[in-house]
Protein backbone atom coordinates (compact mmCIF):
# COMPACT_ATOMS: atom_id res chain seq x y z
CA UNK A 1 0.00 0.00 0.00
CA UNK A 2 2.84 2.52 1.16
CA UNK A 3 5.38 0.86 -1.33
CA UNK A 4 4.85 3.80 -3.45
CA UNK A 5 6.21 5.69 -1.29
CA UNK A 6 8.90 3.65 -0.04
CA UNK A 7 10.60 2.93 -3.63
CA UNK A 8 10.06 7.10 -3.58
CA UNK A 9 11.75 7.77 -0.12
CA UNK A 10 14.17 5.20 -1.16
CA UNK A 11 15.01 7.39 -4.52
CA UNK A 12 15.57 10.42 -2.53
CA UNK A 13 18.24 11.25 0.08
CA UNK A 14 16.27 14.65 1.13
CA UNK A 15 12.74 14.84 2.14
CA UNK A 16 10.20 16.60 -0.03
CA UNK A 17 9.72 19.74 1.20
CA UNK A 18 7.51 20.50 4.13
CA UNK A 19 5.72 23.71 5.52
CA UNK A 20 3.56 24.41 8.70
CA UNK A 21 0.38 25.50 7.43
CA UNK A 22 -2.55 23.29 9.01
CA UNK A 23 -3.78 21.24 6.19
CA UNK A 24 -7.22 19.40 5.93
CA UNK A 25 -7.84 16.07 3.51
CA UNK A 26 -11.65 15.42 3.88
CA UNK A 27 -11.44 11.72 2.68
CA UNK A 28 -13.75 8.72 2.33
CA UNK A 29 -13.53 5.73 0.86
CA UNK A 30 -17.06 5.36 -0.31
CA UNK A 31 -18.37 8.13 -2.56
CA UNK A 32 -22.63 9.46 -1.98
CA UNK A 33 -22.20 10.51 2.07
CA UNK A 34 -21.41 14.15 1.27
CA UNK A 35 -17.47 14.50 1.18
CA UNK A 36 -17.17 17.37 -1.35
CA UNK A 37 -19.88 19.32 0.61
CA UNK A 38 -17.91 18.64 4.47
CA UNK A 39 -15.13 20.35 2.55
CA UNK A 40 -16.00 23.23 0.69
CA UNK A 41 -18.50 24.22 3.50
CA UNK A 42 -15.93 23.33 6.50
CA UNK A 43 -13.46 25.87 3.95
CA UNK A 44 -16.31 28.15 3.68
CA UNK A 45 -17.08 28.23 7.48
CA UNK A 46 -13.54 28.83 8.36
CA UNK A 47 -13.11 31.91 5.88
CA UNK A 48 -16.66 33.40 7.42
CA UNK A 49 -14.18 33.53 10.77
CA UNK A 50 -11.71 35.60 9.06
CA UNK A 51 -9.15 32.88 8.14
CA UNK A 52 -7.20 32.94 4.89
CA UNK A 53 -8.25 29.40 3.05
CA UNK A 54 -7.51 27.43 0.18
CA UNK A 55 -9.56 24.76 -1.53
CA UNK A 56 -7.46 22.25 -3.66
CA UNK A 57 -9.58 19.87 -5.45
CA UNK A 58 -8.10 16.41 -6.52
CA UNK A 59 -11.16 14.76 -6.49
CA UNK A 60 -11.79 14.11 -10.91
CA UNK A 61 -15.15 14.08 -10.55
CA UNK A 62 -14.61 18.09 -9.86
CA UNK A 63 -17.46 18.54 -7.61
CA UNK A 64 -16.23 21.59 -5.48
CA UNK A 65 -14.69 23.18 -8.59
CA UNK A 66 -18.12 23.31 -10.21
CA UNK A 67 -20.16 24.36 -6.91
CA UNK A 68 -17.15 27.30 -5.50
CA UNK A 69 -16.77 28.45 -9.40
CA UNK A 70 -20.00 29.09 -11.32
CA UNK A 71 -18.16 30.05 -14.30
CA UNK A 72 -16.63 28.00 -16.61
CA UNK A 73 -13.02 27.52 -15.40
CA UNK A 74 -10.48 27.15 -18.28
CA UNK A 75 -7.25 27.90 -17.21
CA UNK A 76 -4.74 26.26 -15.36
CA UNK A 77 -5.58 23.26 -12.77
CA UNK A 78 -4.51 21.15 -10.26
CA UNK A 79 -3.11 19.03 -12.84
CA UNK A 80 -0.72 22.08 -13.43
CA UNK A 81 0.26 22.43 -9.97
CA UNK A 82 1.26 18.96 -9.88
CA UNK A 83 3.30 18.75 -13.06
CA UNK A 84 4.59 22.14 -11.75
CA UNK A 85 5.35 22.65 -7.80
CA UNK A 86 6.87 25.71 -7.84
CA UNK A 87 4.29 27.37 -10.02
CA UNK A 88 1.48 26.62 -7.76
CA UNK A 89 0.72 30.11 -6.73
CA UNK A 90 0.59 30.70 -10.34
CA UNK A 91 -2.69 28.65 -10.51
CA UNK A 92 -4.41 29.83 -7.45
CA UNK A 93 -7.50 31.78 -8.32
CA UNK A 94 -10.33 33.40 -5.84
CA UNK A 95 -13.44 31.35 -5.94
CA UNK A 96 -16.86 32.84 -6.15
CA UNK A 97 -17.52 32.22 -2.49
CA UNK A 98 -15.01 34.96 -1.37
CA UNK A 99 -17.59 37.60 -2.54
CA UNK A 100 -20.05 36.66 0.00
CA UNK A 101 -20.60 39.44 2.59
CA UNK A 102 -20.43 36.36 4.87
CA UNK A 103 -16.73 36.08 3.93
CA UNK A 104 -15.88 39.34 2.71
CA UNK A 105 -16.91 41.14 5.78
CA UNK A 106 -14.87 39.07 8.41
CA UNK A 107 -11.47 39.31 6.40
CA UNK A 108 -11.22 35.81 5.64
CA UNK A 109 -10.83 34.91 2.27
CA UNK A 110 -11.55 31.30 0.48
CA UNK A 111 -9.38 30.48 -2.95
CA UNK A 112 -9.49 27.56 -4.83
CA UNK A 113 -7.03 25.45 -6.94
CA UNK A 114 -9.45 23.68 -9.64
CA UNK A 115 -9.54 20.18 -10.09
CA UNK A 116 -9.32 18.18 -13.44
CA UNK A 117 -11.16 15.78 -14.53
CA UNK A 118 -8.50 14.04 -16.32
CA UNK A 119 -6.14 13.85 -13.30
CA UNK A 120 -5.73 9.88 -12.23
CA UNK A 121 -3.32 8.07 -9.52
CA UNK A 122 -0.84 6.73 -12.41
CA UNK A 123 -0.19 11.18 -12.46
CA UNK A 124 1.40 10.82 -8.84
CA UNK A 125 2.84 7.70 -8.88
CA UNK A 126 6.46 8.00 -8.07
CA UNK A 127 8.67 7.18 -12.08
CA UNK A 128 12.73 6.11 -12.30
CA UNK A 129 12.69 10.07 -13.88
CA UNK A 130 10.22 11.32 -11.02
CA UNK A 131 10.93 9.39 -7.92
CA UNK A 132 9.57 12.44 -5.63
CA UNK A 133 5.67 11.86 -7.81
CA UNK A 134 4.10 10.98 -4.53
CA UNK A 135 5.48 14.20 -2.52
CA UNK A 136 3.91 16.69 -5.50
CA UNK A 137 0.99 17.82 -3.19
CA UNK A 138 3.49 18.49 -0.04
CA UNK A 139 5.63 20.56 -2.33
CA UNK A 140 2.52 22.26 -3.67
CA UNK A 141 1.53 23.46 -0.59
CA UNK A 142 4.74 24.15 0.49
CA UNK A 143 4.73 26.77 -2.44
CA UNK A 144 1.80 28.68 -1.16
CA UNK A 145 1.88 28.03 2.76
CA UNK A 146 2.49 31.42 3.19
CA UNK A 147 -0.15 33.02 1.75
CA UNK A 148 -2.95 31.03 3.99
CA UNK A 149 -3.85 30.01 7.43
CA UNK A 150 -5.77 26.93 6.23
CA UNK A 151 -5.57 24.25 2.94
CA UNK A 152 -8.47 22.05 2.49
CA UNK A 153 -8.15 18.74 0.01
CA UNK A 154 -11.07 17.70 -1.54
CA UNK A 155 -10.18 14.22 -1.96
CA UNK A 156 -11.44 11.38 -4.18
CA UNK A 157 -13.51 8.16 -2.68
CA UNK A 158 -10.30 5.85 -3.08
CA UNK A 159 -7.03 4.66 -1.66
CA UNK A 160 -4.61 5.43 -4.67
CA UNK A 161 -1.75 7.29 -5.33
CA UNK A 162 -3.79 11.13 -5.00
CA UNK A 163 -4.79 10.14 -1.55
CA UNK A 164 -1.58 8.97 -0.65
CA UNK A 165 -0.22 12.06 -1.94
CA UNK A 166 -3.08 14.04 0.18
CA UNK A 167 -1.90 11.73 3.11
CA UNK A 168 1.95 12.86 3.01
CA UNK A 169 0.76 16.60 2.08
CA UNK A 170 -1.66 16.76 5.30
CA UNK A 171 -1.62 17.81 9.01
CA UNK A 172 -5.27 16.02 9.65
CA UNK A 173 -7.67 13.87 7.58
CA UNK A 174 -10.97 13.97 8.25
CA UNK A 175 -13.40 11.42 7.64
CA UNK A 176 -16.87 12.00 6.14
CA UNK A 177 -19.61 9.28 6.85
CA UNK A 178 -23.20 9.06 7.07
CA UNK A 179 -25.28 6.93 9.44
CA UNK A 180 -26.11 4.13 6.88
CA UNK A 181 -24.83 1.07 7.15
CA UNK A 182 -22.70 0.57 4.19
CA UNK A 183 -21.02 4.26 4.98
CA UNK A 184 -20.49 2.97 8.42
CA UNK A 185 -18.61 -0.03 6.70
CA UNK A 186 -16.56 2.63 4.40
CA UNK A 187 -15.45 4.37 7.42
CA UNK A 188 -14.30 1.24 9.35
CA UNK A 189 -12.73 0.69 6.27
CA UNK A 190 -10.94 4.48 5.52
CA UNK A 191 -10.09 4.33 9.73
CA UNK A 192 -7.84 1.23 9.00
CA UNK A 193 -6.30 2.73 5.56
CA UNK A 194 -5.22 6.28 7.19
CA UNK A 195 -3.84 4.56 9.94
CA UNK A 196 -1.67 1.71 8.02
CA UNK A 197 -0.17 4.05 6.11
CA UNK A 198 0.28 6.18 8.74
CA UNK A 199 2.42 3.76 10.49
CA UNK A 200 4.39 2.53 7.35
CA UNK A 201 4.94 6.11 6.68
CA UNK A 202 5.98 6.71 9.88
CA UNK A 203 8.24 3.61 9.60
CA UNK A 204 10.33 5.12 7.00
CA UNK A 205 10.79 8.61 8.27
CA UNK A 206 7.92 10.61 6.86
CA UNK A 207 5.17 12.27 8.14
CA UNK A 208 1.40 11.58 7.24
CA UNK A 209 -1.60 12.40 8.53
CA UNK A 210 -3.84 10.01 11.07
CA UNK A 211 -7.63 10.55 11.01
CA UNK A 212 -8.37 13.44 13.83
CA UNK A 213 -11.93 14.24 13.30
CA UNK A 214 -15.60 11.96 11.37
CA UNK A 215 -18.07 14.50 10.18
CA UNK A 216 -21.35 12.22 9.91
CA UNK A 217 -23.58 13.21 7.46
CA UNK A 218 -27.49 13.56 6.91
CA UNK A 219 -28.55 12.30 10.52
CA UNK A 220 -32.17 11.56 10.43
CA UNK A 221 -32.55 11.22 14.62
CA UNK A 222 -36.07 9.50 13.93
CA UNK A 223 -34.99 6.79 12.25
CA UNK A 224 -34.13 3.83 14.57
CA UNK A 225 -31.37 2.68 11.89
CA UNK A 226 -29.67 6.37 12.02
CA UNK A 227 -29.60 6.00 15.78
CA UNK A 228 -28.24 2.35 15.87
CA UNK A 229 -25.75 3.84 13.32
CA UNK A 230 -24.62 6.68 15.62
CA UNK A 231 -24.06 3.96 18.47
CA UNK A 232 -21.90 2.05 15.92
CA UNK A 233 -20.03 5.33 14.75
CA UNK A 234 -19.42 5.83 18.32
CA UNK A 235 -18.02 2.79 19.34
CA UNK A 236 -15.62 2.58 15.94
CA UNK A 237 -14.12 6.63 16.99
CA UNK A 238 -13.63 6.09 20.74
CA UNK A 239 -10.76 8.53 20.64
CA UNK A 240 -11.59 10.05 17.69
CA UNK A 241 -14.03 13.79 17.73
CA UNK A 242 -16.93 13.65 15.42
CA UNK A 243 -20.48 15.29 15.73
CA UNK A 244 -23.31 14.79 13.32
CA UNK A 245 -25.44 17.27 10.70
CA UNK A 246 -29.39 17.03 10.53
CA UNK A 247 -30.46 15.89 6.99
CA UNK A 248 -32.67 18.72 5.34
CA UNK A 249 -33.60 18.48 2.05
CA UNK A 250 -32.67 22.34 1.24
CA UNK A 251 -28.88 21.39 0.96
CA UNK A 252 -29.12 19.74 -2.07
CA UNK A 253 -31.33 23.34 -3.18
CA UNK A 254 -28.99 25.37 -1.88
CA UNK A 255 -25.54 23.53 -3.20
CA UNK A 256 -27.37 23.65 -6.64
CA UNK A 257 -27.54 27.65 -6.51
CA UNK A 258 -23.61 27.41 -6.15
CA UNK A 259 -23.70 28.26 -2.46
CA UNK A 260 -22.18 27.25 1.05
CA UNK A 261 -24.51 26.84 3.89
CA UNK A 262 -23.42 29.65 5.55
CA UNK A 263 -24.11 31.76 2.76
CA UNK A 264 -27.75 30.53 2.14
CA UNK A 265 -30.32 32.93 3.83
CA UNK A 266 -32.51 30.10 4.04
CA UNK A 267 -34.08 29.57 7.30
CA UNK A 268 -34.34 25.92 6.59
CA UNK A 269 -30.74 25.78 5.53
CA UNK A 270 -29.95 27.09 9.35
CA UNK A 271 -29.84 24.04 11.45
CA UNK A 272 -27.41 22.86 9.17
CA UNK A 273 -25.15 25.60 8.77
CA UNK A 274 -25.11 26.42 12.65
CA UNK A 275 -23.47 22.34 12.87
CA UNK A 276 -21.09 23.35 10.30
CA UNK A 277 -19.91 26.16 11.68
CA UNK A 278 -19.56 24.01 15.21
CA UNK A 279 -17.90 21.15 13.66
CA UNK A 280 -15.38 23.77 12.01
CA UNK A 281 -14.76 25.28 15.00
CA UNK A 282 -13.82 21.76 16.62
CA UNK A 283 -11.66 20.88 13.43
CA UNK A 284 -10.16 24.01 13.55
CA UNK A 285 -9.03 23.62 17.59
CA UNK A 286 -7.69 20.10 15.66
CA UNK A 287 -5.44 21.95 13.54
CA UNK A 288 -3.50 23.03 16.76
CA UNK A 289 -3.10 26.61 15.12
CA UNK A 290 -3.05 29.80 17.50
CA UNK A 291 -4.42 31.46 14.57
CA UNK A 292 -7.03 28.87 13.44
CA UNK A 293 -7.66 28.26 17.86
CA UNK A 294 -8.86 31.92 17.13
CA UNK A 295 -11.12 31.50 14.28
CA UNK A 296 -12.57 28.93 16.22
CA UNK A 297 -13.73 31.06 18.94
CA UNK A 298 -15.19 33.44 16.32
CA UNK A 299 -17.39 31.01 14.98
CA UNK A 300 -18.24 29.60 18.50
CA UNK A 301 -19.36 33.48 19.93
CA UNK A 302 -21.22 33.86 16.58
CA UNK A 303 -23.12 30.37 17.18
CA UNK A 304 -24.16 31.64 20.65
CA UNK A 305 -25.19 35.17 19.05
CA UNK A 306 -27.53 33.89 16.51
CA UNK A 307 -29.14 31.14 19.02
CA UNK A 308 -29.60 34.59 21.49
CA UNK A 309 -30.98 36.37 18.55
CA UNK A 310 -33.31 33.62 17.36
CA UNK A 311 -34.45 33.17 21.45
CA UNK A 312 -35.76 36.55 21.80
CA UNK A 313 -37.26 36.69 18.30
CA UNK A 314 -39.47 33.26 20.00
CA UNK A 315 -40.25 35.64 23.71
CA UNK A 316 -41.40 38.26 21.36
CA UNK A 317 -43.70 36.42 18.95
Amino acid sequence: MVSAAQQAHSRVHTHAQRHTTPVIGAQSSKGGVGKTSASANVAAAAASGGARVLLIDVDQQISATSVMLTRHHTGATVLDSINNPTDTPQHVIPSDWSHLPEIRNSGGTLDIIPGHEHLTDTQLQPTPENPRRLFALRECVAAVSDNYDLVVFDCPPSKGSIVQSVLLASSVIIAVTTPEYLDIRGLAETLRFVDAFHREAQAIGEPSAQVGYVIVNKLDIQQRDHRDGLAEISSQVVNIPWRQTPRRAVVPRVTAQGLPLIGAGDRAAAPVAEAVRELTADILQVCDSPVLAEVGERLRQAGTGRKHTSLRRQETA
